[in-house]
């Protein structure tokens, strides 16, 4: 056991005095002291030296694909917290990648996948590669959001169906290059969205008012942003904040349900994702500029 201060932390460790860096060791040990491997003394942390230094090495290996600025300490603390469990035993990170699929102007689908989603999907696929290099047991799912969708209408394109279908089709090809297949999913075929209503999604006001109210508000500014540029109508813009804001917190149930698992958004809007995160889902956000680069 060691016992230093937390600057002496930063100094033996080399660990970058920076906000989000503080924030992370802070987590880091708090999580340490939730396991029984540290405990604070006055100005003092005693902590396992083994413990700490595996998962700070992890942490910082982690920084070349994840920003952690958007972590909220919650998701910080349920990481170190997963990565200690599979340390110790035999389970893996399960990360879970939601997809969202390519929307037309003209009420359909697009005829190709968006620059967004192939690069995403190549960052995945090299994030997998680089958690491996690591020794971390993990698996990477990716599902294509086939539920819960704008576009169908019948009125407005009687084809929109046969789009989607193969807008579908061109991301299961496209994710097979990079995963096998049981790591590819639909929505649609997900027990929680199984419902017929749930192809156009529907409010379910119940979830609605679980949500705090000030990150209900956030979530609601996020999507107003969006949708104002869409031309939507306020009452339509509450009708599709509070659809997506069933959907969403669905899929957060869902993760919390799976052992270790983390939620990765693969929009690039974080700040609607926080809705994800508080409710006590694993968020793990990737760096932009991954993004930019492997779009170009």
């Amino acid at each position: 056991m060691l016992k230093m201060t937390i600057n002496e932390i930063y100094e033996t460790y080399n660990i970058e005095n920076t906000i989000v860096n503080r924030n992370a060791t802070k987590c880091l040990l708090r999580t340490l002291i939730k396991k029984g491997l540290a405990k604070i003394e006055g100005q003092y942390y005693i902590f396992d030296s083994n413990s700490f230094e595996y998962l700070i090495d992890i942490y910082k290996n982690l920084l070349s694909f994840f920003d952690f600025f958007y972590s909220l300490k919650s998701d910080l603390t349920s990481m170190f917290e997963y990565l200690l469990d599979i340390k110790d035993n035999d389970s893996k990170l399960s990360f879970h990648a939601f997809f969202c699929p390519g929307y037309s102007t003209e009420g359909g689908y697009k005829d190709h996948l968006g620059n967004t989603t192939v690069s995403k999907l190549r960052i995945l696929s090299d994030l997998s590669k680089y958690l491996g290099d690591l020794k971390i047991n993990h698996e990477i799912n990716c599902y294509y959001c086939d539920s819960y969708i704008e576009n169908c209408n019948d009125i407005v394109n009687s084809n929109w169906y046969k789009e989607l279908l193969f807008n579908r089709d061109l991301f299961d090809k496209e994710a097979s290059q990079y995963f096998e297949s049981k790591n590819i999913f639909h929505i649609s075929d997900l027990d929680i969205f199984k419902d017929e209503k749930d192809l156009a999604g529907h409010i379910d006001q119940d979830i609605i008012d679980k949500v705090n109210k000030k990150v209900y508000r956030s979530f609601y500014i996020a999507n107003e942003t969006f949708y104002k540029k869409l031309g939507f109508s306020d009452e339509k813009m509450k009708e599709r904040n509070d659809i997506l804001a069933t959907m969403y917190i669905m899929i957060s149930d869902y993760i919390n349900g799976i052992e270790n698992g983390i939620y990765l958004p693969m929009e690039n809007m974080y700040d609607r994702e926080k809705i994800i995160a508080n409710n006590d889902t694993c968020t793990m956000y990737l760096l932009q500029r991954l993004v930019k680069r492997n779009e170009k």
